[in-house]
């Protein structure tokens, strides 16, 4: 009977790991660059924590759009952008109409260039901001600007 009870709560561990395992690589297919700059942060592990908290029954689709919610309340900026960038993009992707507007610290292709290749990422700029606008009204739905600090803030 121990026995029984064991083999079973082993099955059951096996699947909600096989279930976890898998959640995170899809996620990592619908949220790479998050997972990405996570992963460079060495903020990974923290991330597949909340990942196992979404609920099992959810979809994919639906698991990783409460995960980029979750990781766009972050108070890191980086964090904070891509997790925006990313949710905002899914949304668009899903058929939304609106327009999306996230601000970066630092010049978000070059965030994303050092991810893509490895590079070391480059730091906050000091006197200028980035607006990037996610829209299907955009061509390549998003276009990026470069904006004077003093002027983000106003």
């Amino acid at each position: 009977m121990r026995e029984g009870t064991l083999q079973e709560r082993t099955n059951s561990e096996q699947k909600f790991w096989n279930a976890s395992k898998g959640r995170t690589s899809a996620l990592e297919i619908l949220c790479p660059w998050t997972l990405c700059l996570l992963k460079r942060l060495g903020r990974f592990e923290m991330a597949t924590r909340r990942v196992d908290r979404l609920s099992l029954s959810a979809s994919i689709e639906n698991a990783a759009e409460q995960f980029l919610y979750q990781m766009s309340a972050s108070p890191e900026p980086l964090v904070f952008a891509t997790a925006r960038m990313e949710l905002a993009v899914m949304r668009v992707r899903q058929g939304s109409s609106d327009e999306y507007l996230v601000e970066w610290d630092r010049n978000p292709e070059l965030v994303l260039q050092a991810l893509r290749s490895g590079r070391e990422l480059p730091r906050p700029e000091l006197t200028v901001r980035y607006r990037m606008y996610i829209s299907r009204d955009i061509p390549g739905l998003v276009r990026c600007e470069q904006i004077l600090k003093s002027s983000a803030q106003a």
